[in-house]
């Protein structure tokens, strides 16, 4: 998946959400508002990955009543400006482990992707079903550029799915934080691994 698409996905997903909302913003101060949420995936298309972080994790912590799974999608996009921040050599593995702590336990909600048959040898920017467990769904996601990657993404399902049978069509998956791993700053052919439970697997119908 190519950088301007992966970005319409962020984009497109955080819209939805943004509309679909029913909270009065007028009642609730934690609103997360539409600008709020432009300026967010501006910084994220410019690369920007700091003020993405900062914004980010703003959002994240707002109690914002009836927007949830906007939240829970500001939480991934803090650990991707977090992992690029790691890929260029911003931040150290120290640091980024002081920012991710806080999302063990959490729920994120990763980009739209799509499904990718049983046994598939290549599996970039794809959901991809695990070959020792059939539970666990997992995505590599790289850089913009594609040279690496950013995240092992293990999704333990609540039961299993069968990938072959909606292999093609687009979906993205909602689990909850177990653990987060990085490389070592010498080492670096990928950025993190997350482990995630309580699976969902959401389609683009």
């Amino acid at each position: 998946m190519n950088k301007k698409r992966k970005l319409n996905s962020f984009l497109m997903l955080a819209l939805l959400l943004f509309s679909t909302s029913n909270v009065n913003a007028e009642m609730d101060q934690n609103h997360i508002s539409l600008q709020e949420v432009k300026a967010v995936f501006n910084a994220l298309s410019l690369k920007h990955w700091d003020a993405t972080r900062i914004m980010a994790a703003e959002l994240m912590h707002r109690n914002a009543l009836g927007q949830t799974h906007l939240i829970q999608r500001m939480r991934y996009i803090y650990l991707y400006a977090i992992t690029s921040m790691l890929n260029n050599e911003h931040i150290s593995t120290k640091q980024a482990h002081a920012f991710i702590n806080e999302l063990v336990g959490t729920r994120l909600i990763t980009p739209w992707h799509p499904i990718k048959k049983k046994n598939s040898p290549i599996c970039f920017n794809e959901i991809c079903q695990s070959k020792k467990d059939q539970q666990t769904l997992f995505t590599r996601q790289t850089s913009d550029d594609g040279n690496t990657i950013l995240t092992y993404e293990y999704v333990e399902m609540r039961s299993e799915f069968d990938t072959d049978s909606f292999a093609g069509e687009i979906a993205r998956l909602n689990g909850r934080v177990e653990k987060i791993e990085f490389s070592s700053d010498n080492d670096k052919p990928w950025i993190a691994s997350i482990f995630m439970d309580d699976g969902m697997i959401e389609l683009d119908l």
